[in-house]
């Protein structure tokens, strides 16, 4: 069972990882263009450029984790936080329902 806080804290490490992925991704913009500007006169630095290439992938994975972990936790944690607000006789008679209803299909 996943709380409502633990999804809040999940979801602020990911805007905070996404700010990162976006730095990543202008940095990796920033050193290509310095490269390809660079290039005529002398050798860029491939190694550089592909360890910026490399943590901006790396961020890009966590990000994704983060999302994915979310989307399998949000709905269940907002299912928690209605029932709470509900009369626990209602939730009841919802679940036979829906019981009911699994049945029927």
């Amino acid at each position: 069972m996943t709380s409502s806080q633990q999804v809040y804290t999940q979801t602020n490490e990911a805007l905070d990882t996404l700010s990162d992925v976006w730095e990543s991704m202008l940095k990796v913009l920033t050193e290509v263009s310095a490269a390809a500007a660079s290039s005529f006169t002398m050798e860029p630095d491939l190694d550089q450029l592909q360890k910026t290439r490399k943590e901006y992938e790396a961020l890009l994975t966590q990000l994704k984790t983060k999302v994915a972990w979310i989307q399998d936790h949000w709905t269940e944690s907002k299912q928690d936080v209605q029932q709470a607000d509900l009369d626990p006789s209602l939730v009841e008679e919802h679940d036979q329902l829906q019981q009911v209803r699994r049945t029927d299909n």
